[in-house]
């Protein structure tokens, strides 16, 4: 049986003509710090995505490079994250509201449309300002 390599030893260990290997949750880490670097009005938050890292490590390293200003953790809540995440947007920040499993995302389907619908389109601006935010599971 073949002895399997760790992250570290496949990416150290490459020549470079061969491709990078790394995880998913590190790959979204990574493109997560290279956007919140590249435009200051990125939050990120989600449940445990603070000093622990995400319950996948799906934010690893994100707290202690940009603070608990830009790293929220939320409470175990998704409707109420949704509307955090909506208000965000419409404040003119730009959030990343991660809910931990794909089971949820139907819960906070009902903020998202009734409360991000409603605000752009009837009761803020007739469409004038847009709800920019990511909502991943």
């Amino acid at each position: 049986m073949a002895q399997a390599l760790s992250t570290a030893q496949l990416t150290s260990e490459r020549s470079p003509e061969t491709p990078r290997v790394i995880s998913y949750a590190e790959a979204g880490v990574e493109g997560i710090r290279e956007e919140m670097r590249r435009n200051p009005n990125i939050l990120y938050m989600g449940q445990g995505v603070g000093v622990r890292g995400g319950n996948f490590q799906q934010s690893r390293g994100l707290w202690a490079e940009f603070g608990d200003d830009r790293v929220r953790d939320t409470p175990i809540a998704e409707r109420a994250q949704t509307g955090l995440g909506i208000g965000a947007a419409l404040a003119g920040s730009h959030p990343i509201v991660d809910i931990v499993f794909l089971d949820f995302t139907l819960e906070r389907m009902f903020t998202f449309k009734s409360e991000g619908g409603f605000s752009r389109k009837l009761l803020f601006s007739n469409g004038v300002y847009g709800v920019r935010a990511v909502f991943c599971a």
